[in-house]
């Protein structure tokens, strides 16, 4: 209750010996710790006389006071969480709003947007061009050594014979 430590009661204590003396200073603790008692008789009295007219006693008001508070707190948490909960909920209609206006906006996946099929089928015509371009050199190419192959004999090693 008091922050009082060693030291101050040591201090006390010396200026209680010098001002009364060694002979009067067992009387006046005495009368001092009596003075004390009679005004902590009296507070309890008074503190069990308020809870008589009141009909509660303290430990009782302090719970009620702590469960009131912890209901507070209870209450708190659950409106916040139902705000959280509405937060998702309106993100979610907007995002099904957003399809609805604009189904090649953001909130659509890239694979179902206008944009991204355009681009889809834009890769897949250069990829058919070039495949058409490279087949069509390999069949000139197979020409052309066609051509010479019938225009020149094979060389062989082997003499001809008459």
């Amino acid at each position: 209750m008091f922050d009082i430590g060693f030291q101050e009661i040591l201090m006390v204590s010396v200026l209680a010996l010098l001002i009364m003396g060694p002979e009067r200073l067992p009387g006046a603790i005495r009368t001092g710790s009596l003075w004390l008692a009679k005004l902590r008789r009296s507070f309890a009295q008074m503190k069990d006389e308020i809870e008589k007219e009141v009909g509660i006693n303290a430990d009782e008001i302090r719970m009620q006071l702590h469960n009131e508070n912890v209901l507070k707190s209870i209450e708190q948490s659950k409106q916040q969480l139902k705000e959280g909960v509405e937060d998702l909920n309106i993100k979610g209609n907007l995002e099904e709003l957003a399809k609805a206006i604009d189904p090649a906006s953001d909130a659509t996946p890239p694979e179902f947007s206008r944009a991204a099929q355009q681009a889809k089928a834009a890769r897949e015509q250069l990829a058919n061009q070039a495949q058409q371009t490279t087949e069509h050199d390999n069949s000139e190419a197979d020409g052309q050594e066609q051509a010479t192959d019938t225009q020149a004999p094979p060389a062989s090693n082997k003499p001809e014979s008459p």
